[in-house]
């Protein structure tokens, strides 16, 4: 993709440019770690032998830990590399649970089986690629750095849906048997065709809004972002609990379907919530989201 700067009418290319070396790139995502990730900085520069772990980050969405790794070449193995940090990380939970704690200064609860080990490069190769799929926990970050100190980052989809039995390693399987990650398939199994058909109405007027939503299956639920989470659901045996991250008293709800749930535990992160049993209640639910999705674009 090419981007432009737009000077008195007139595009112009923006030309490429490029880090001096894998830790300028380091510094940058460390020191905007939240702006761009969404994490918080654990530890930078992780040193656990015989490994040093670029960057460790804590995801306060899934309340789980994120390893980051940054490459200048394309000559790794993800999956290799990726089980062996995973491992590492599961094989050390005190050490690492302990940094987290001393640099929030408080008691963390710890998701283990939601970890993840996220690459950011300039370009990944086609083995790289091949060998990423939805039920792998690894995340591939394209970055490009143009002039005028600009940047992007993208994140790059699974060519694949799953990769077909255990992985031969030991380090491998044991990765296996303690990181779970979730897909669309495994929160509507749970349910029925109605409600299998309302969310699939949902999931096309939601992704329809604007092509920049992201679409991400967590473990209790299923979040749609822009700049943050503006909606999840629960997927449940007759029914989707939509929750919505705008509060009900900014909801405009003249059939009066959504309730304050703010003072409610529950998974999602948004505080207002209501119901969808059928396609017929599609068109009301659409609405109530749009005004959640348009008060995150004001955020």
């Amino acid at each position: 993709m090419t981007l432009f700067k737009v000077t008195d009418g007139k595009a112009h290319p923006l030309n490429f440019s490029k880090f001096r070396n894998e830790r300028d790139l380091q510094t940058l995502v460390e020191n905007n770690l939240e702006e761009i990730f969404k994490l918080k900085l654990t530890e930078t520069e992780s040193e656990v032998p015989p490994f040093r772990i670029d960057t460790v980050s804590f995801d306060p969405e899934s309340k789980a830990l994120v390893i980051i790794e940054y490459k200048e070449s394309e000559d790794y193995s993800v999956i290799d590399q990726g089980y062996s940090y995973l491992n590492l990380l599961l094989s050390h939970k005190g050490d690492f649970q302990l940094a987290l704690e001393r640099k929030l200064n408080k008691r963390m609860e710890v998701d283990w089986s939601q970890s993840r080990i996220v690459f950011i490069a300039r370009s990944f190769n086609p083995y790289q690629l091949g060998a990423l799929a939805q039920n792998l926990p690894f995340e591939l970050w394209k970055y490009v750095l143009y002039e005028d100190s600009m940047i992007s980052f993208e994140q790059l989809k699974p060519q694949f849906t799953q990769v077909a039995g255990l992985p031969v390693s030991r380090i491998a399987q044991k990765v296996v048997r303690e990181i779970k990650v979730y897909t669309l398939e495994d929160h509507l199994r749970k349910t029925n065709d109605i409600i299998k058909a309302a969310f699939e109405k949902l999931q096309q007027a939601i992704l329809g809004m604007n092509p920049q939503i992201k679409e991400k299956v967590k473990k209790h639920y299923i979040a749609y972002e822009m700049n943050s989470n503006f909606t999840e659901f629960v997927i449940q045996s007759s029914a989707i609990k939509v929750y919505l991250d705008i509060p009900i008293s900014e909801l405009h709800d003249p059939a009066h379907i959504a309730e304050d749930c703010s003072k409610v535990g529950h998974w999602a992160t948004g505080n207002s919530r209501f119901r969808v049993h059928s396609t017929d209640e599609i068109t009301q639910a659409v609405e109530l989201i749009r005004q959640a999705y348009e008060r995150n674009l004001r955020l």
